[in-house]
């Protein structure tokens, strides 16, 4: 019985990611809200599509340096970036 209960009472999480390799500065803006745009569009059609209407997104970037393979996740919002200042992610 609890484990049907815990099932019950867990919270559905869902990543979704895409995949840019270049230098940050190399980034168009217009290109990463693209990207985002349809990431959102992804998963918005995905928990749509399991009955849940009220939902959370969170967007995180890994960045790391050049010749580097430890990757830095930078956690941002949409709105820090479409402003299009990209570097505001490197800023962190």
């Amino acid at each position: 019985m609890l484990c049907a209960f815990g099932d019950a009472c867990t919270g559905v999480r869902h990543e979704i990611s895409t995949t840019m390799i270049r230098n940050l500065k190399d980034i168009d803006i217009d290109e990463f809200q693209v990207a985002c745009e349809g990431l959102q569009a992804r998963v918005s059609r995905i928990i749509s599509d399991q009955g849940i209407s009220d939902f959370t997104s969170r967007y995180e970037v890994d960045l790391r340096y050049r010749g580097q393979a430890t990757n830095l996740t930078v956690a941002f919002e949409m709105a820090e970036v479409l402003g299009g200042d990209i570097s505001v992610l490197q800023k962190r």
